[in-house]
């Protein structure tokens, strides 16, 4: 049904939209000291989470990943999802997710720096 509502080439153009965001997303990740990209993006897909560091333990790192998600997610602009491995909390960027009220992605990436505030 997808396919013929929108077509191939609208959908590969989404596809490419969503995979773009995610590696913008990635980098920025990456650019900020205070995490760590847990394993290698998959196609939009961000798995990421505050790093453990000093006088931060995992648990606490950990309990600071759930709370940052809460934030990010109440502020409308994406919604962030979790898992576990390792027995640590990840989070989880999929750039399809973002909400489409026109915010950049820049934006989306900001409110993690908003709640630092």
């Amino acid at each position: 049904m997808v396919m013929r509502i929108y077509g191939t080439a609208k959908l590969q153009e989404h596809i490419r939209s969503d995979v773009s965001m995610a590696k913008l997303f990635e980098g920025l990740i990456r650019t900020d000291n205070r995490f760590e990209v847990v394993v290698p993006r998959n196609f939009a897909m961000v798995c990421f989470r505050i790093k453990a560091s000093g006088a931060i333990t995992e648990e606490a790192a950990d309990e600071a990943n759930r709370v940052l998600m809460k934030n990010l997610n109440k502020t409308g602009k994406a919604y962030f999802a979790h898992t576990v491995l390792s027995n640590r909390i990840l989070l989880r960027f999929c750039g399809g997710v973002v909400a489409s009220r026109g915010e950049t992605r820049e934006e989306c990436m900001g409110a993690h720096q908003e709640d630092d505030q």
